[in-house]
């Protein structure tokens, strides 16, 4: 499998999250996100972490339901930008979470200075990227990360089950997307050879389990979040 044909997979997915947008945006109407136990426990931790003013990135932030936590449900004040490649998803963000800022823009190639953010949060957009993109990506997220900041990712984890597969869309089975599942260990080996601590592995399981079947009806999840120690 060539590199191209990789890249293409991921651009395929891009193309799916543009035509699925009114599907995508009707189910997730109907989730209280506040109420949800992954969610809370991933939010709370990185929250418990920040100071007043903290630079937050969310890399794939779709209709942008993270941002829109950060910057109007919780005490602290953030600066909060929200990036996708899915420019139809960026639309519906930013009339979503009106306190913060969105951008079109592919994780793949990013676009911010060096040290620019305090946070960075890639929940769900790893999956949809093969592991030599992963790297690149990681890559530039440890280039515009400042010392002492963090990194929280949730990706589908792998262990006996298909590395990476095509699926029909789950919120629109017309449209097919792209998925790959991570080990821990990809996460630990990468972070640990740059320098970075290991504070926290999260498992949990799918945000719409009910919408899920085929490949993925059995999967789980991890978040993982680490520290910058240079």
């Amino acid at each position: 499998m060539d590199k191209e044909e990789k890249v293409n997979k991921t651009d395929v997915t891009i193309e799916t999250y543009n035509n699925i947008v009114e599907e995508y945006v009707g189910y997730f109407k109907t989730k209280d996100l506040n109420g949800n136990v992954q969610f809370q426990k991933e939010m709370d931790y990185i929250i418990s972490e920040l100071k007043d003013g903290a630079v937050i990135l969310d890399a794939g932030t779709a209709t942008g339901e993270y941002p829109k936590y950060l910057t109007e449900k919780c005490s602290k004040k953030f600066r909060v930008i929200g990036i996708d490649a899915a420019k139809n998803m960026i639309e519906v963000a930013k009339n979503n979470a009106l306190k913060a800022e969105f951008m079109v823009m592919d994780v793949r190639n990013l676009e911010f200075s060096k040290e620019m953010f305090d946070v960075i949060i890639c929940f769900a957009t790893l999956i949809h990227i093969d592991d030599d993109e992963s790297l690149k990506v990681l890559n530039q997220f440890d280039f515009i990360l400042k010392k002492d900041g963090l990194i929280a990712i949730n990706v589908m984890e792998f262990k006996n089950n298909n590395k990476e597969f095509f699926e029909n869309e789950p919120f629109n089975p017309k449209y097919k997307t792209y998925f790959n599942r991570y080990s821990r260990d990809f996460f630990v080996d990468y972070f640990s050879n740059k320098g970075y601590e290991i504070l926290k592995f999260i498992d949990n399981s799918l945000l719409n389990p009910e919408k899920i079947n085929g490949q993925m009806a059995d999967d789980n999840q991890f978040s993982i979040i680490v520290r910058k120690n240079r």
